[in-house]
């Protein structure tokens, strides 16, 4: 069986990283789930007014009720770096095609209103490549049209999907916080928003903030798909990412 993105990613940054400061699946080290405080209901957090307000937001641009469950979030984590000497305790994440939907893009925008995070500008170009999203994103979730116009609200791609997704809605069902064809996209957003503010938490105080890569941006630095690219190669990406997003420069392993 074909090595997936992910795990291959993660083996790789794991080496990159020193190999004993990661744990993820991906490299059969599970995350710690008391590591991190990650509730559905990101009300359960201890967050400064400005935060809240943004999720206030969020939660009005993404439509939802405002019940998100009891349950938390640890099985969401890709990774965790703990401890790591240059880079310290964070979230570790790898965006693949699923990530990059309208209701991600919502969240981006406000987001960065809020938190100036150097990964935002990259992943809202690549949210709002219309080429992408119809020939990556959206069959990813089972879906077989295309979009002509990028929705402009949550309103819109839910019109959308009432015309368009007319058999199993196995992949747009709707979610608890999100009860509508399509909830599923925005609770991944929903989701991906709570980890990029995990480390705002009077609860979880001992992280920095998350770095997050884009499997897209690894084709387009290389030019070929991420499964046609070798180690070394995605090495190189690691390392140059870490240095013109984050700021870090890893020592040779």
């Amino acid at each position: 069986m074909k090595e997936k993105d992910e795990d291959r990613f993660f083996g790789v940054f794991n080496t990159v990283t020193g190999g004993e400061f990661l744990d993820s699946k991906c490299i059969g080290k599970p995350v710690d789930g008391t590591f991190v405080f990650l509730p559905a209901d990101y009300k359960s957090l201890e967050l400064s007014s400005g935060i809240k307000a943004m999720f206030a937001l969020i939660t009005e641009v993404l439509g939802s009720d405002g019940n998100f469950g009891t349950g938390n979030l640890n099985h969401h984590i890709d990774a965790l770096l703990i401890d790591h000497p240059l880079m310290g305790s964070r979230v570790v994440e790898f965006d693949e095609e699923v990530n990059f939907t309208p209701p991600r893009k919502f969240t981006l925008q406000i987001l960065r209103d809020y938190s100036d995070y150097s990964f935002i500008s990259p992943y809202l170009l690549i949210c709002n490549d219309l080429r992408y999203l119809n020939g990556y994103v959206i069959p990813k979730y089972q879906i077989k049209a295309g979009i002509h116009t990028y929705p402009a609200t949550i309103r819109t791609l839910i019109e959308w999907l009432d015309e368009h997704v007319t058999s199993s809605v196995a992949h747009v069902e709707a979610k608890p916080g999100f009860n509508y064809l399509g909830g599923r996209m925005s609770q991944r957003a929903y989701y991906d928003t709570i980890l990029d503010v995990a480390h705002l938490a009077r609860q979880n105080d001992h992280l920095s903030p998350p770095l997050r890569f884009a499997k897209r941006t690894f084709e387009e630095l290389f030019h070929k798909s991420f499964g046609n690219m070798t180690n070394d190669e995605i090495a190189e990406g690691i390392r140059r990412l870490l240095n013109s997003y984050y700021d870090f420069t890893l020592p040779p392993v």
